[in-house]
């Protein structure tokens, strides 16, 4: 290509850019440096120094950096965004610290040591903060590459302070820095970086499973974690204690007597609640070796029981809040679209419990800030996990609830106390979780709540068969001439605890073919709502789609007989439970689109519309493959909803 055609190119691509693209799509191309280099772009950006209201342009800040780091006596002037005039000074040549002045203010800077002229200062402030923050090793070799030659030039500087921000070492201080000082953002507490999920969570392969992932890449990155540091390194480690079979993997042996114990009372005074769940199941399994952790064991065991998940400032109502609030914004995001359903979790929970252990030492209105999360993001969250079904069906979307979380901890601690009760040579702990005696946790465990399924098992099957009598009893009820919604009670409040086998789904599909697909509303308020949606699960865990178009079937024969009390937006939740009776994506989209599409058809209220029609945006947006099935369906609830 000829230098004319060069600049005629340019003008072209820019006019292109400038006149069609928005600005999100233009600024994310313009980041880009092989496209930049393509068309002979150079960009320069305004930095903002947060709500000071000052911006400077890069080139003229760095420029004036690298002149006071290579003579501190000179004091270059910049302009800011209105014409004011700052002067560059140095505070410490050794780190690179500088700040802009300006009459009686002055703005500290981020340290530019990777703008200094020695390498030597350059690697050895590299290995300096990339211990600091544990800076993975292939980000440390990269960097070590690039700074060895030449100080940085401007956009290898923000890559790099980029690369440093993705560390949950540097997240955890910028949110309780925010916090201190009273004010945060959705920006802080859920980064927009899926490599920052990947070095708090461990990298997972895209086709992978719970059990495999475990066992192979967490446990490698539980183990980098440790040996990056004993006492913070196993902190971190902590925070992915969402499951059973991750506080195993924490070796503690690394550990001294000393720094084991300050770690537990750590823990006990100022944890996040999965943290200390994760402690205490380790706890429980080393205590025999390990007893100076009984009273922060204890302690610890003691605040999870005394914890009242329906109280105004309950920890579990917090967690449950911030794991909407960070799994909802991910998901909008689509930051981790990529990623199986547990890992995303996985990182989210994780998240939320880093948040909560780095707010929860300071006067927070738990109230407020659930309302607010909820708000704002609980809707996607919701839909996402409804979303999930289609691929892990046994998680549903009512299981962050605070007294479901609670009912989960104390189940795990009972089954942690009762595989290590060799171990458990302390009376107190043994009263406290192996007794039924008042005070201890199993008088807090009440069927079925702490046998669901947790966050990262909803592609896991049970392993607890169907009792035989229990079995037996469900086959009775199925196969009786006379059916009512009292003969699935049995079948649906046995779908997600024990190993259901499909043969169950097929019996339920007979029996509602035997009932004429009508079922009378019982005298428990809400009781065909509890069969429709039961009826949904059993069809997402069997991957029944019979029982799924049977289900269809029940409930526009029970609307037709004017006989049903469920209402427009939990019909639209039990036709996404059911939908996971389709694992391929196609067929999946196909019965959504079907059920939306009845249902937009029906008579709603003004009101019912309009919240359908969110619900069924807010799907596209998560699964943009649903637009071609959900269509006439979002068309008719916003003609409705008008």
């Amino acid at each position: 290509m000829k230098n004319g055609d060069d600049v005629v190119t340019r003008v072209a691509v820019a006019s292109l850019l400038d006149d069609f693209y928005p600005p999100a799509i233009r600024s994310a191309l313009l980041s880009r440096e092989r496209f930049r280099s393509r068309y002979g772009f150079q960009v320069d950006v305004q930095v903002s120094f947060g709500d000071t209201g000052v911006s400077v342009s890069r080139s003229s800040l760095f420029s004036g950096i690298r002149t006071v780091l290579k003579d501190p006596k000179e004091r270059p002037d910049i302009k800011d965004q209105v014409g004011n005039i700052w002067r560059v000074e140095v505070i410490n040549a050794e780190f690179g610290r500088t700040k802009l002045s300006r009459d009686e203010r002055s703005l500290l800077l981020p340290d530019f040591w990777m703008l200094l002229e020695d390498a030597d200062a350059r690697l050895s402030n590299l290995e300096r903060v990339a211990t600091d923050l544990n800076l993975p090793a292939a980000a440390r070799f990269y960097w070590k590459k690039k700074l060895s030659s030449d100080p940085l030039d401007d956009e290898q500087v923000d890559e790099l302070h980029e690369d440093v921000k993705d560390t949950p070492v540097h997240v955890a201080r910028r949110i309780s820095t925010e916090v201190e000082e009273g004010h945060s953002s959705f920006e802080s507490l859920v980064p927009r970086s899926a490599r920052y999920f990947d070095r708090l969570a461990g990298e997972c392969a895209q086709e992978t499973a719970l059990d495999p992932y475990v066992q192979s890449e967490l446990t490698a990155h539980i183990a980098e974690l440790i040996a990056w540091n004993a006492i913070e390194g196993v902190k971190l480690a902590l925070l992915l204690s969402a499951h059973s079979s991750v506080p195993p993997k924490i070796d503690l042996d690394r550990a001294s007597s000393t720094e084991l114990q300050t770690i537990y009372e750590d823990l006990e005074e100022k944890g996040d609640r999965l943290s200390q769940l994760g402690a205490i199941e380790l706890g429980l399994s080393i205590l025999d070796r390990h007893p100076q952790l009984e009273a922060a064991i204890i302690g610890m065991i003691e605040q999870i029981r005394d914890d009242d998940a329906e109280a105004a400032n309950s920890r579990f109502r917090l967690l449950s809040a911030l794991a909407v609030l960070v799994d909802g914004e991910v998901s909008r995001a689509k930051i981790l679209a990529d990623k199986p359903p547990f890992w995303r979790r996985l990182a989210t929970i994780a998240q939320a419990s880093l948040i909560e252990r780095c707010i929860q030492s300071f006067p927070i209105d738990v109230g407020s800030f659930t309302e607010w999360a909820h708000s704002g993001r609980g809707q996607q969250f919701y839909l996402q996990t409804l979303c999930d079904l289609r691929l892990e069906p046994k998680w549903m979307p009512d299981f962050i609830s605070p007294d479901q979380l609670k009912a989960e901890f104390i189940g795990r601690i009972a089954n942690a106390a009762q595989r290590h009760k060799d171990k458990i040579t302390s009376r107190a702990i043994e009263e406290l979780t192996l007794s039924e005696a008042e005070g201890s946790i199993r008088r807090q465990m009440h069927f079925p709540m702490p046998f669901f399924p947790g966050p990262l098992e909803g592609g896991i099957t049970p392993e607890t068969p169907l009792p035989p009598e229990l079995a037996s009893s469900i086959d009775e009820a199925l196969s009786k001439e006379s059916i009512d919604w009292k003969s699935f009670v049995e079948l649906i409040n046995s779908a997600l605890i024990f190993k259901l086998d499909p043969k169950f789904a097929d019996q339920a599909v007979k029996a509602l073919q035997r009932a004429k697909h009508y079922l009378k509303q019982g005298a428990e308020k809400g009781s065909l709502f509890h069969v429709f949606s039961g009826l949904a699960s059993v069809a997402a865990v069997t991957r029944s789609p019979q029982l799924a178009q049977e289900l269809r079937v029940l409930i526009r024969r029970t609307k037709a007989a004017g006989a049903i009390d469920v209402t427009a937006e939990n019909l639209f939740r039990i036709g996404m439970v059911a939908a996971a009776s389709h694992p391929e994506l196609d067929e999946w989209c196909e019965y959504v689109g079907e059920w939306a599409t009845e249902l937009a058809y029906s008579v709603l209220t003004c009101d019912e519309a309009t919240r359908l029609h969110s619900h069924v945006r807010c799907l596209c947006s998560i699964v943009p493959e649903l637009w071609t099935t959900l269509g006439r369906a979002e068309a008719a609830l916003a003609a409705a909803s008008r």
